[in-house]
């Protein structure tokens, strides 16, 4: 989590120098208040060098919305094919993280497996049953995109 390890001065000149657009934070706002009261402040005044996406899950667990879930995944996936570079994070940067970047990877077009080594090392991964069964059906529904696209094309 920005401004948790560091301070949010450091993290901003950090996202300057990466040329990082868009920031996802997947931690509820009590949750950022408690480990970061100062990327709670740059986040509430706005006053910050990037775009905010705002999608809370509480830990350990999964969206009550997966629709928007995989919709915010497949447009940062959008955003990284456009150029853009985004950061993700929760508050440990392991399973709700993990999860999400499993997700965009698919998104960019890696497989689940595949995916799922890759952001294994960077040591996140889903932590517990439910965030594995939301990535399953996020690449079923990936998959069916995929599979309708194709048919448009060949027709």
């Amino acid at each position: 989590m920005p401004g948790r390890y560091e301070s949010i001065t450091e993290f901003d000149a950090r996202i300057l120098r990466l040329s990082i657009r868009h920031v996802v934070c997947l931690t509820p706002i009590k949750e950022v208040i408690d480990k970061s009261p100062d990327y709670y402040s740059s986040i509430s005044t706005g006053k910050h060098p990037w775009l905010f996406h705002h999608f809370p899950i509480s830990d350990y667990g999964v969206p009550d919305d997966r629709d928007t879930f995989l919709f915010l995944s497949e447009l940062m996936a959008k955003s990284i094919f456009a150029g853009d570079a985004v950061l993700v994070h929760c508050g440990a940067g392991i399973g709700r993280t993990g999860t999400f970047a499993i997700v965009l990877v698919m998104a960019l077009g890696m497989s689940r497996q595949d995916g799922a080594a890759a952001v294994r090392m960077a040591d996140a991964e889903p932590e517990g049953m439910g965030q594995r069964v939301l990535i399953d059906w996020c690449a079923d529904e990936l998959r069916k995109k995929s599979e309708i696209e194709e048919t448009c094309k060949s027709e």
